[in-house]
């Protein structure tokens, strides 16, 4: 198993935050 798929998991986690973040933020 290669560390792609946790770092594609996080890449996906981090992005999903930020767009609650941003998203809170705007609205």
């Amino acid at each position: 198993m290669s560390g792609g798929t946790s770092r594609r998991g996080r890449g996906v986690a981090v992005a999903a935050m930020t767009g609650a973040i941003i998203l809170g933020t705007v609205g």
